[in-house]
């Protein structure tokens, strides 16, 4: 059990971690070749397709992984099967509506772009195919195969970096439908290598049988409409607020300066959120299937104490080579992120706390809680943003970003207290101010610079590597072995 447990995390973070790695470097040679521009336009294709995503999958792929995980027999086989007739319906209404309305949907979401509208109708396609590559993907997450989870995430970031290129190319030479092209290229890649894992050790021939021959069941839609339909309203509100920043930054600045907010967005949250939600993958399914109460929270005290560790080095690491890392992953015309970057950076390491701490409101499914809780979050976002970021600077919605990581972390840590009586034992008080001190003192130390502190580096690394080894030292899988067993 415990060597299951350590592959399985182990392969999700991997998996992520090359997806990551890919998306980097493939952003790295559109921003050489198309600059911020190119990068600028990028981002609100991507952002586009996310906010289309939320509603042509219902955000359901939280409620697939957790209604298949806890359901056996017949029983899994219905549900599976209502979902994917449910994801199918919406996908075709999305995409049906975002051809009929192109015009609409380019004068708002493209503002000053050239032939948006034609790519808007064009996006239909990475639309129609990532929706059913969430599905795949959840039955696998579902079925806990971490290995072949990961391996569709590497083939869907290799396909982005061997496209990125020509791609690049084709935009600077006039034509921007190959960025949609690129998107689309990624999602088809991804879908077919789930289809192949997922075949027949997750019943996906199966299921899509059963969802063609049979008429769906009426308390598998009821769970999954009840789960997915409140998470659908959270997402499409998260993904749309975050496509209003970029519009604003747009309107603003132009393409450029969204671009330079991309890439503070991405190196602050889209790329962690990646490795967060692979770890979701694994961490939900653990909860949720986890019936005692005393190791269900110190399952969360666990993973907790995990996120203080790594994240806290992790996160200094990245303040103190932000520099080097904008220039690394996209180019020296990036160096107007970092006014974003200064304050985005900490807020990551609270974001990654408040992850931890809310994810048990999923696993037990108090989804009244879970929506007024992203609700607030992405409002007070928006509100803050709209407040400091009246001239249109990307800093402006940096400030907003850690004000508003305060506040999700506060609810977190009073979440798990009420509810499932988390207290605060030495080892996470000491490594809350630990981590946090670490953090402060490169964010200070680095505020205004414009290069990498060797110095800083060196220790924030040395910091990580050490919480690393604890970690792996095979006693928090262990852990987590047992009382996956006893419950």
């Amino acid at each position: 059990m415990t060597v299951r447990h350590r592959r399985a995390l182990i392969s999700t973070v991997l998996g992520s971690a090359a997806l990551m790695a890919f998306t980097m470097l493939s952003g790295k040679i559109v921003a050489v070749v198309a600059g911020p521009a190119g990068i600028g336009l990028l981002s609100l294709l991507r952002q586009f397709r996310q906010s289309s995503f939320a509603l042509s999958t219902m955000s359901g792929q939280t409620a697939l992984v957790q209604g298949t995980a806890s359901r056996e027999g017949e029983v899994r086989a219905d549900y599976t099967a209502t979902v994917l007739q449910i994801m199918l319906g919406t996908t075709t209404i999305v995409v049906a509506g975002t051809f009929l309305f192109a015009p609409q949907l380019a004068a708002r979401a493209l503002p000053g772009v050239a032939d948006g509208v034609v790519l808007i109708r064009w996006m239909t396609i990475p639309v129609m195919l990532g929706s059913m590559q969430f599905f795949v993907s959840g039955l696998l997450m579902a079925d806990r195969r971490m290995e072949a989870y990961a391996t569709v995430q590497t083939c869907a970031g290799l396909t982005l970096l061997v496209l990125a290129l020509p791609a690049s190319q084709l935009f600077v030479s006039g034509d921007a439908r190959s960025l949609v092209g690129l998107l689309g290229a990624r999602s088809a890649i991804a879908l077919g290598a789930g289809v192949a894992f997922a075949w027949g050790a997750s019943r996906l021939g199966a299921t899509i049988r059963r969802a063609l021959t049979r008429k769906g069941d009426a308390e598998a839609g009821r769970h999954f409409l009840g789960f997915a339909g409140t998470l659908v309203v959270t997402a499409f509100v998260g993904t749309t607020v975050v496509l209003l920043l970029r519009v604003w930054t747009t309107a603003a600045g132009g393409l450029t300066s969204a671009g330079f907010f991309d890439a503070a967005w991405t190196l602050s949250v889209s790329a962690p959120l990646m490795l967060m939600a692979a770890m979701q993958g694994y961490y939900l399914p653990l909860l949720s299937g986890t019936r005692e109460a005393s190791a269900f929270t110190d399952t969360v005290r666990d993973f907790l104490l995990l996120a203080l560790s790594l994240g806290a080095p992790a996160v200094a690491l990245s303040i103190a080579a932000k520099p080097g890392l904008v220039t690394l992953l996209f180019s020296s015309e990036f160096q107007g992120a970092l006014v974003a970057l200064r304050w985005m950076l900490p807020g990551l390491y609270l974001t990654s706390l408040a992850w931890v701490l809310t994810v048990p409101i999923l696993a037990h499914a108090r989804m009244r809680v879970f929506v007024k809780y992203e609700l607030s979050w992405n409002i007070g976002l928006l509100g803050c943003a709209w407040l400091l970021n009246r001239g249109g600077s990307p800093e402006g919605i940096g400030m907003a970003y850690l004000i508003v990581s305060v506040g999700r972390v506060l609810f977190g840590l009073w979440y798990v207290r009420t509810v499932h009586a988390l207290r605060a034992d030495p080892a996470l008080v000491c490594s809350f101010l630990v981590g946090s001190v670490l953090v402060l003192i490169t964010t200070m130390a680095t505020w205004a610079s414009r290069e990498v502190h060797l110095a800083l580096v060196a220790l924030a690394a040395g910091c990580m590597l050490l919480a690393g080894a604890a970690a792996y030292d095979g006693r928090f899988f262990a852990r987590l072995g047992r009382r996956r067993t006893a419950s």
